[in-house]
This record gives C-alpha cells, structure tokens and sequence, in this order.
C-alpha cells in the first residue's frame, strides 16, 4: 500500500511513500526531498545530497556536491567545480582555466596545456603545442 502522504514527482506516485536512504534504510523526511523537473520529460527527486527515481524504485545515490565556486562554461556548471588534472588528481587553478567557445555551439575549457570537457565529465587530456613556426 501507498502511504496516504505519499510524493508525486512528475505524475508518478513514490512506491514507498517517500524516497528511502540507503545508508539508513529509513524514509526521507517530506521536507527534505523536492521534485526536480531536469526537462524533456524528465522528473527525479532530490533529497539533500541525494538522488532518486521518480517512482522510488531504484535505491536513491549520493550526487558529489558541486563546490559554491563551480565554473561554468557553454551554460554547463562543470560537475567537479573546476576541471580536473588527471596527472595529479587535483583540480586545476580557476586561474589557468579558460572558457574557449569554438564556434557552433562547441564550449570547452583550456587549462594550461589541458583541454577538458565543458561539464568536467570527461577527463582533461594534453594538447600537444603547435611549433612556433607553423605554417
């Protein structure tokens, strides 16, 4: 049975009333969970760090939290703040990173001798330099 205060997130009522914790094995409170419209039709829940399917049927994950200072770039906040430097596992300087827009719609940042991808998702690789005295 549906609890009688069950949520309904995009038309579809949660299975378990509210979305579960995994980590607790117990409801989200109501007022920690709101519905998210992400467009094109589709709806989940958020609950504090946490993300969950519309109809609560899959276990809801932890969403790494997005620094205050995220950059953004092409109207996507990148997902780790600021693109990543695989060759050291930390961050790039907000410094050294750039916003290049290359035309048609395409956005990425440069960071130094790094390209990474506008969203962060990706990890950032190196640009070999072009010689000096290129054509």
């Amino acid at each position: 049975p549906v609890p009688a205060a069950a949520g309904s997130c995009g038309g579809t009522t949660c299975a378990t009333g509210w979305p579960m914790n995994p980590f607790t094995g117990r409801r989200h409170e109501p007022s920690s969970c709101q519905c998210i419209a992400a467009g094109y039709g589709v709806f989940y829940w958020e609950c504090g760090s946490q993300r969950c399917s519309k109809d609560c049927t899959s276990p809801c994950y932890e969403v790494p939290p997005v620094p205050a200072a995220a950059g953004s770039c092409g109207g996507t906040t990148c997902a780790t703040g600021w693109p990543m430097n695989p060759f050291t596992g930390r961050r790039h300087e907000p410094s050294s990173c750039q916003c290049i827009a290359a035309g048609y719609g395409v956005f990425y940042w440069e960071c130094g001798s790094q390209r990474c991808s506008k969203d962060c998702t990706s990890p950032c690789y190196e640009v070999p330099p072009v010689p000096a005295a290129a054509g």
